[in-house]
């Protein structure tokens, strides 16, 4: 559905993990630094003709060449993802990471699902460790996790935990498991962090949604699909973050965009979803900003 502002004041038909999602901050805090890597994460990218996008291969782990190397990490919110979806990118994902209290979320999630810590530790605990138990730090470092103090208050332990990544392995992408209800401050700082991060790729998964950052630099952005993402009407919204978004052209949607601006104060597009559940494809382009693309995932008990 194509709306003015009307729509963020009846989000009711909005399924709620995608509910904070959809309320972006119209104008993300830039932030400067002098640490080099952090700086070439901010960088502007080179210009794309044409990005290609397939969220089955995220949400499955299906690597393919050039796209093999992941890493994921666990933020501080409920963690209530499917445990064989979730699992399973755990194990195959190149660096994983837990985020201050995330780490207490881990250790009760595996718990929940009756997984052996042993078998599913992080490479690296990250945080300024207010508010994780510290028993949760003893644990995983006596299984063998480095435990990364990251003090530092200019930046989020989310846009931190990135950067301490960056610095151990080179990965293609990141995915960062953050369900979106109850913190409504704690999603925005997420999506700004998606936001920020220019050059790196960061897929935010929670139980019934995901979502990243399209950039006008990117090109023409085509999002690949099959038809566990299209049947039933999944609901799919494109998000202006940052400045507003010039010149935005659709296809495959329902209610396509016909190069028209996307802004807050201005006209977005929520509550869209495909024009029919055998589409193969999204495409998606812009002449300036930068889009938070979020579409529903398959529910799998």
């Amino acid at each position: 559905m194509l709306s003015s502002v009307r729509p963020l004041l009846s989000l009711h038909s909005v399924p709620s993990s995608l509910f904070s999602c959809l309320l972006v901050a119209s104008y993300a805090r830039f932030v400067h630094t002098n640490d080099k890597h952090m700086g070439s994460l901010l960088s502007t990218p080179h210009q794309k003709e044409e990005t290609h996008w397939h969220p089955d291969r995220i949400l499955h782990a299906v690597k393919s060449p050039g796209e093999d190397n992941f890493g994921i990490i666990i933020l501080n919110r409920p963690i209530t993802m499917n445990a064989t979806i979730l699992t399973n990118l755990w194990k195959k994902a190149k660096i994983r990471c837990t985020v201050d209290k995330g780490t207490d979320r881990w250790i009760s999630y595996l718990s929940e699902n009756k997984l052996n810590p042993a078998h599913f530790k992080p490479d690296i605990v990250t945080g300024d460790f207010d508010s994780i138990n510290q028993d949760s730090i003893a644990k995983f470092e006596t299984l063998g996790s480095e435990i990364v103090f990251t003090p530092e208050q200019t930046f989020t332990d989310f846009q931190k935990a990135v950067n301490e990544i960056g610095r151990r392995v080179k990965v293609d992408y990141i995915i960062a498991v953050a369900e979106s209800n109850g913190r409504l401050d704690h999603s925005l700082s997420n999506i700004n962090t998606l936001y920020m991060c220019k050059r790196l790729p960061i897929y935010m998964m929670s139980e019934k949604s995901m979502c990243w950052v399209l950039r006008a630099s990117g090109g023409n952005h085509i999002i690949h699909l099959n038809n566990e993402f299209t049947t039933g009407k999944k609901v799919v919204g494109l998000i202006p973050v940052g400045n507003p978004v010039h010149n935005t052209y659709t296809t495959g949607l329902k209610w396509n965009l016909k190069n028209q601006m996307l802004s807050f104060g201005g006209l977005l597009s929520s509550s869209n979803t495909y024009e029919d559940e055998d589409a193969q494809s999204v495409s998606v382009r812009m002449s300036a900003g930068d889009l938070l693309w979020i579409m529903q995932t398959p529910s799998k008990e």
